[in-house]
This record gives C-alpha cells, sequence and structure tokens, in this order.
C-alpha cells in the first residue's frame, strides 16, 4: 500500500485539494486508507473473469494499481511501483479490444488530470500516442524501460 512517503507529489496535491472522485473509483477503504488491487483482480472486476487470466500473470510489475475514470473498451489504471523523474506513477491502458494489452497512456496523473480536464491536447491515435510527444515522449519511455523493457505496449496472451 502506498504510504505518505511513497505517494507521488501530484497525487498528494491532488488529494489534498479533492479525493471524492478517486473515492468513488474505489481508492479508499475504511480510515480513509489506500486500497490497491493487482491488475489481474482489477481486470476481473472490470472485465470479467475471462479477460483476468490474461492480466494475472503480470502481478510482479503490477501489484498497486488503482482506476481511475474513462475508457470504454479500456480502463485507465494509475500503477504505484517505481516513478519517473518527477516522482510521478504511470496511468497505463489496459485493453480488451483486440489482443488483451497493457500500454503506457500517460507519463503521470498530473498528463491524466490535464488531459481529462481538457488543458492539454494529445498528438496521435492511440493510447501510448503521447509516447512520441516531444514533452511526454521521454517520461512514457522511461516507464515502458522499467515496465516493458522498452516497448510501449505487451500484448497480455495469458
Amino acid at each position: 500500500m502506498p504510504g505518505r512517503s511513497r505517494t507521488a507529489p501530484g497525487l498528494r496535491r491532488r488529494l489534498a485539494f479533492d479525493s471524492e472522485l478517486l473515492r468513488r473509483f474505489g481508492w479508499f477503504g475504511p480510515g480513509h486508507s489506500f486500497t490497491p488491487r493487482t491488475l489481474g483482480r482489477l481486470a476481473r472486476e472490470e472485465f470479467g473473469d475471462g479477460w483476468a487470466a490474461c492480466y494475472e500473470p503480470l502481478p510482479a510489475r503490477f501489484e498497486e494499481c488503482f482506476l481511475l475514470p474513462g475508457g470504454s473498451g479500456s480502463r485507465r489504471v494509475l500503477a504505484t511501483g517505481a516513478v519517473d523523474e518527477y516522482g510521478a506513477y504511470p496511468v497505463f491502458a489496459l485493453g480488451i479490444g483486440g489482443l488483451p494489452r497493457i500500454e503506457p497512456m500517460y507519463p503521470g496523473l498530473d498528463v491524466h488530470l490535464a488531459d481529462t480536464a481538457g488543458l492539454i491536447t494529445r498528438a496521435g491515435r492511440g493510447c501510448s500516442a503521447p509516447g512520441d510527444d516531444r514533452a511526454y515522449g521521454p517520461r512514457m519511455r522511461t516507464h515502458a524501460r522499467r515496465v516493458f523493457g522498452g516497448g510501449l505496449a505487451e500484448e497480455c496472451l495469458g
């Protein structure tokens, strides 16, 4: 469970401002404590048992995940683990369209929230399009190296 010392600066600022949206997405349990889920559990709860088997082999890299708003055939997931040089955790897209896959979508919660609020325009199409962005690409590639060994996505074949 992320403790206060492991909570990224952008997330701490968000929680200090307003935590109600994140509470609705199941981030907190009794006593306002964080309630992370593994990637497999999150996939099971969001997509059903059949899809969960595709994501259950990845828990070592995704053992503490938090659901974010957005997506229809995919879900946005904040994965607490390794942070980038700004102290931010990456936001991944967990998709079941075509082959099930996971890919970085935003380099941090800050960029996810800015995009959701319409404060920035994402360049390109597809979930990992910010990987080619001049501003966000380096941060996206940092997370991709740490999680996927360099690629910007991983197909989950279970």
